[in-house]
């Protein structure tokens, strides 16, 4: 699926390129890779674009006010951002959806390097997972497209895009009631018919060099963005001169960005769905999910204007041309038409008409040509610590939308080290030429010719040329209006890091459009994005160093004078100047760290310490279905691996991905405490297994799940601490914040419940994680053992089942090969329970991994891992470590999926 933002949306008609990119789901439609877009998804957005990611646009429209700060020259930095983002409740009157609204869990990972003197490289790796409902047609409520699917009648909705209605002469929709008994009434109006997805997760890279001249810049950027239906790439050159003593600066730029779509339809609503205006481009239409498959070209051209009026006042300019050509529609949305069929009138009311009402997937131009002009004043307000940002955009396309945004931030200083960020955003949107959010066509939908006996002789379909050419009722393509509030605070820690928090909440409503004639209320919603991220100005940090060299220096100079002794006021000037500077580049070669896949081992030496780092595992299975080391044939597994049911297909690949933060800090010499937050991805693609009875599932085989994960606190106590030795004990907590509640989305008609055990978020209940380590050096060689155990606290978590424990025993034993250069050797040997209990809801067994009797057992591995440390430069003291572990041998407790591998990496700083 692809990637949507509900949040950028709006601004997408508007052509706006910033403000929270915020994903959204299926049902959208999207946009090409392009830098500083937001992709957009699947069931709705006007548009799709990789680029810089979905909420770290927030960050720099939050946090910042846009140009209001000189043009710096790049600085080295790191940068780690996680948001969300989250709507409303749809309106569905009379019944209460059972699904969640769309939701987003939104990860960044950047760095920006200089390299020789004017030149700067820049990373980003962007990852988001959403889930949740969004519309895929509008309709009369009189056809109840989302009925209730239990007696209560608020248990649940079913989207139904089919049916029949009653008009009266004016072809205005007369009420019904669910049996179809017309009240005498006129229909309420229009109401969104939903639909939900599975999980599904988005993965992004971009990347940037760029070279600057005392008076230019120039800049080449390029990204690739992957979903499991959307690919796309983007490639943008541009460049900058500043004139009249910097005061004047005009920069130039263009993107050229390709996407394949390869849309694969919704299977419940496919036997209900008219794609015929697509024949060309529906593959797979046996298999009872067809896929849609084509392409589209976007290219930019934007020129801008920054001129300095006064010491305290700015202005800004810039105007932006954008061609897109190709597929421009969503491939989840459609339009529901209500046929009139002059061979049915006899059903229909006096004096009125009756309709046949089928969804036909939407149709858009295939070109576009938009143009953005937008401006802003900046404002410095010096004697209060102050500055206002005013900034105005106009948006005209040639598929006659028009969008305007008037946009006020105020920028508070407080004391040295807070910023405060308030801001309002308004925008007023006018509706596309082709906005149709329902129609109603006087022909047949089919007519059918048979012989006397009731042969059919032939079967004619609607004529496309009495419908309009495009039509499409995405209410993103409506007349409505959005109000947005937020603020940002921006705290300034130490030694260059930055910490960013933002807010903000929106409506989005035809009522809000500017001098109205909005679309109606049922289009209504409100949604809210929050983010953190913490940012390392490697620049300053370096700074800080050097100073702490200098003040070295100068207590060795004295030291000297006081002691008579030159060498011994040089020592301690390195002892007192130095001692944390070179920490983290002396690690890589003491007894500092352990092999990247130990957790826990390492304890901050002084007092006054902080640690930063980062930790990844990625835990990749492929290959056999093994019941303890044995593989097993498909008709095993059928036959015994899904308890009293028969198992239909079993795991082909399993990626299981980890992302965990490491802040530490030492309040004194013996303790230092641990905060581990972590972000979870994994996927996994299903068979079908052979001989097994055909299941109308299996041509859904892939399926993600992606967000928040638990998180791990607690102290690790220094037990030993010698030149070359070390032991640790640490007592970590790990609290359940992962979700172990994700769902399979509705399938079939039937629902499948919870996702596989081991597809959840978390382990659903509070676990003690022991660990003793021990750790030394002795010359160039290095060695060190732990022993860890995984201790559920609670019987059951929220859902009704617990992991089983776990118990680890592993030894390692490496060597330096060079200051900077390390390796390393380890055994490990793991233990693992089964689950207890089950999920306390009913779901679909289909596979062996929707059986928690299918877990546990007894793993050993080894591990290869090499370190590497920076001595010097802007990244001095820098670790990172990668660790390949290999299984060597496994028992598995009932049947699971065979292990390919774990890559572990990990990078830290201490300060």
């Amino acid at each position: 699926m692809v990637v949507t933002r509900r949040l950028l949306a709006w601004l997408r008609a508007l052509g706006r390129p910033v403000l929270a990119r915020t994903a959204k789901r299926r049902g959208r439609r999207r946009r090409p890779a392009q830098p500083g877009r937001l992709p957009l998804a699947r069931n709705g957005s006007a548009s799709r674009a990789p680029g810089r990611a979905c909420l770290e646009a927030l960050t720099t429209a939050a946090l910042a006010l846009p140009g209001l700060a000189a043009s710096a020259e790049p600085r080295d930095e790191l940068r780690l951002q996680y948001g969300r983002y989250e709507e409303d409740d749809r309106r569905l009157p009379g019944v209460q959806s059972r699904f969640d609204p769309i939701d987003v869990d939104y990860l960044n990972l950047g760095a920006t390097v200089g390299l020789l003197d004017r030149w700067n490289f820049s990373l980003d790796y962007f990852q988001d997972t959403w889930s949740g409902a969004t519309p895929i047609a509008s309709a009369p409520q009189s056809l109840f497209g989302n009925r209730a699917s239990a007696p209560d009648g608020v248990s649940g909705a079913t989207p139904y895009v089919v049916g029949d209605l009653s008009f009266d002469g004016d072809f205005q929709v007369l009420e019904s009631d669910l049996f179809g008994t017309l009240t005498g009434r006129p229909d309420p109006g229009l109401v969104h018919t939903l639909s939900s997805a599975s999980p599904e997760t988005r993965k992004e890279v971009d990347f940037g060099l760029d070279y600057a001249w005392d008076d230019a810049t120039l800049a080449g950027k390029g990204g690739i963005s992957v979903e499991p239906d959307y690919l796309s790439g983007f490639a943008r050159l541009e460049g900058g001169i500043d004139l009249a003593r910097k005061r004047t600066r005009l920069e130039l730029g263009t993107t050229i960005a390709r996407s394949a779509i390869d849309s694969h339809l919704d299977h419940d609503a496919v036997p209900y769905l008219d794609f015929s205006s697509y024949a060309g481009e529906i593959h797979n239409r046996r298999s009872g999910s067809p896929v849609l498959r084509e392409t589209r070209t976007d290219w930019t051209l934007d020129a801008g204007l920054r001129q300095i009026l006064t010491p305290t006042t700015r202005i800004s300019t810039s105007l932006r041309y954008e061609r897109s050509q190709g597929y421009l529609a969503n491939p989840y949305k459609a339009v529901e038409v209500a046929f009139i069929d002059p061979e049915q009138q006899f059903l229909a009311p006096p004096g009125g008409y009756y309709g046949s009402v089928h969804a036909l997937l939407e149709r858009r131009p295939d070109e576009r040509n938009q143009l953005i002009w937008s401006t802003q004043l900046l404002q410095d307000v010096a004697a209060i610590h102050g500055a206002l940002s005013l900034r105005y955009a106009l948006a005209h396309d040639d598929w006659g939308i028009d969008a305007h945004t008037l946009e006020a931030q105020w920028r508070q200083q407080l004391g040295t080290t807070w910023l405060v960020t308030p801001r309002f955003r308004y925008t007023s949107q006018g509706a596309a030429d082709f906005y149709r959010p329902f129609l109603v066509s006087q022909q047949a939908y089919q007519t059918v010719v048979s012989d006397p006996d009731g042969n059919i002789l032939s079967i004619t379909p609607f004529d496309p040329g009495l419908l309009p050419g495009d039509y499409s009722g995405d209410h993103r393509l409506s007349a409505f209006g959005v109000v947005s509030g937020g603020i940002a605070l921006q705290k300034r820690l130490f030694r260059g890091f930055v910490l960013d928090l933002g807010f903000e909440y929106s409506r989005y409503a035809g009522s809000l459009r500017l001098g109205g004639g909005g679309e109606a209320s049922f289009t209504r919603y409100d949604s809210w994005l929050v983010n953190a991220s913490l940012r390392i100005d490697l620049a300053t940090l370096a700074l800080v160093r050097e100073g702490d060299r200098e003040r070295g220096r100068a207590q060795g100079s004295a030291g000297v004078g006081a002691a008579g002794s030159e060498a011994d006021g040089h020592a301690g000037a390195h002892a007192e100047g130095h001692a944390r500077a070179e920490a983290g580049a002396a690690s890589v070669h003491g007894a500092g760290h352990a092999p990247a896949g130990v957790m826990y081992a390492h304890a901050l030496p002084r007092a006054g310490d902080f640690m930063i780092g980062y930790r990844t595992m990625y835990m990749r299975r492929d290959g056999d279905i093994v019941n303890g080391s044995k593989a097993l044939s498909d008709g095993e597994i059928i036959a015994g691996a899904c308890g009293a049911a028969a198992c239909s297909s079993a795991g082909e690949s399993m990626a299981h991905q980890m992302h965990m933060l490491d802040l530490m800090v030492a309040p004194t010499s013996w303790l230092t405490l641990l905060l581990m937050p972590s972000y979870v991805d994994q996927e996994m693609r299903l068979r079908a297994l052979d001989g097994a009875v055909p299941d109308v599932h299996a041509n859904h085989d892939h399926h993600a799940t992606g967000g928040f994960g638990d998180t791990r606190f607690g102290p690790i106590v220094g037990l030993l601490h010698r030149d070359h030795y070390q032991a640790n004990l640490a007592l970590i907590v790990s609290a359940p914040s992962g979700d172990t509640s994700v769902r399979f989305r509705r399938d079939h008609q039937s629902e499948r419940g919870f996702v596989h055990y081991d597809m959840q978020l978390g382990s659903g209940t509070w676990d003690f994680v022991p660990a003793l380590s021990f750790q030394g050096e002795h010359g160039r060689l290095r060695f060190g053992a732990q022993t860890s155990a995984t201790i559920r606290m609670e019987e059951e978590g929220p859902t009704g089942y617990a992991l089983g424990d776990e118990a680890q025993l592993t030894a390692w034993g490496g060597a330096r090969l060079t200051d900077w250069l390390g390796v390393t050797l380890r055994a490990l040997y793991t233990h693992q329970g089964r689950i207890h209990g089950r999920y306390d809801r009913p779901i679909v067994v289909r596979t062996p991994h929707d059986l928690p009797g299918n877990s546990g057992g007894e793993l050993f591995d080894l591990g290869f891992g090499v370190a590497v440390g920076i001595p010097r430069g802007a990244f001095e003291g820098m670790q990172l470590s990668l660790e390949w572990i290999q299984p060597v041998a496994e028992d598995f407790r009932g049947d699971q999926l065979e292990r390919t591998g774990t890559l572990a990496a990990t990078w830290g700083m201490v300060f």
